[in-house]
């Protein structure tokens, strides 16, 4: 069926004609029909109060049936979850307390991505609430086969990230290890978005985490290379005692620098030429130094950055390899001359 009229009463936030609805049919059998009624996407009248807001008469339609809460709609989605999603903490504790088993919400249609609704609202209360009815819900995992720690690291939502791990030590560490479709851990997502602090916080509880790789065979320097996050970088740099990471490859031979290079990162380009520990004569399979990959960019999008990304090197003294890369796939404009290009490209990055 269409939309009845509560449905529209609710979508409008209009409280005093939802109130007069449901009054109206209260004394007959049909007030459960009502309140459960669901329209062609499935959408009970509950579902369309959350999804417009309206809080009010959210509380009120779960007064007169709490069961309404758990009812997915045609998309697996239930009113508990869209209450979790909007940060409304009483709201969703109503809904909890009408539970009558909680160790069953893990299994309800529609309750599987509770946890990951949390986190995407940013709610460490709600985040709480939803973990004390039943902890097992942190072993679950989105569409994208992220678990919460991936999905949390992937949005920045540091205070999520560290209860989860501080309080749910052993179950949560093991969630470390947990790849998503994509072949990334959680810390690699954390590295991909330039998350610091929550890298940090998944070393303080699994330090080997740090040797993970995806499945391009990628560690977490090359991620944040590739994706240009010049403060991971940094930090990695650092962290990298034994200097492995800088200058590992992957499946494509390609190390942090030939990723950097390949994306156009000028800064992390610069941050690893200058780093004396970083190879800068390593060949990836195709028998390309990370110089020689800068010269064989063929498009002509991002100019600037092909540019500033081949003047660090040239200006670090990156080489060529043996391999000769065919004159029409060079810029006639890059000239092999890096005394003319240091003070110029640290003169552009200031800039």
């Amino acid at each position: 069926m269409d939309e009845n009229a509560l449905h529209v009463a609710a979508r409008a936030g209009c409280l005093t004609i939802v109130e007069f609805l449901v009054r109206f049919v209260t004394e007959s059998l049909m007030c459960d029909m009502l309140i459960s009624a669901k329209s062609n996407n499935g959408d009970t009248a509950l579902h369309i109060a959350l999804k417009e807001k309206h809080e009010d008469v959210a509380f009120y339609l779960l007064s007169v049936r709490h069961d309404v809460s758990f009812d997915a709609n045609n998309d697996g989605v239930s009113p508990l979850y869209l209450a979790v999603e909007a940060g409304y903490c009483e709201l969703v504790t109503k809904m909890l307390e009408s539970l009558s088993c909680p160790s069953k919400l893990a299994l309800m249609y529609g309750a599987k991505s509770l946890v990951h609704a949390a986190m995407r609202a940013k709610r460490r209360d709600i985040l709480g609430i939803v973990l004390r009815q039943n902890p097992r819900l942190i072993e679950l995992r989105n569409e994208e086969g992220r678990t919460c720690l991936s999905f949390g690291a992937s949005i920045g939502f540091y205070e999520g990230i560290s209860y989860i791990l501080s309080d749910f030590d052993k179950a949560a560490s093991s969630l470390c290890y947990v790849a998503d479709n994509d072949g990334f851990f959680p810390i690699h997502m954390a590295a991909s978005e330039g998350h610091v602090r929550i890298i940090k916080e998944f070393l303080k509880h699994c330090p080997d985490s740090v040797e993970l790789l995806n499945n391009q065979c990628q560690n977490i320097l090359h991620v944040a290379a590739k994706t240009g996050r010049s403060k991971v970088v940094n930090y990695l740099l650092e962290l990298d005692e034994e200097k492995r990471m800088m200058n590992e490859q992957d499946v494509d031979g390609n190390t942090p620098l030939h990723l950097a290079t390949k994306h156009r990162h000028s800064m992390v380009v610069n941050i690893l030429t200058w780093n004396e520990n970083v190879k800068l004569a390593t060949m990836n399979n195709d028998g390309f130094t990370a110089l020689d990959t800068a010269e064989a960019l063929k498009d002509n999008a991002y100019i600037l950055r092909k540019r500033l990304t081949w003047m660090a090197l040239v200006s670090a003294g990156a080489p060529n390899g043996p391999k000769q890369i065919p004159l029409d796939r060079v810029s006639p404009s890059l000239i092999h001359n890096p005394e003319i290009y240091k003070d110029s490209f640290h003169t552009t990055l200031l800039w």
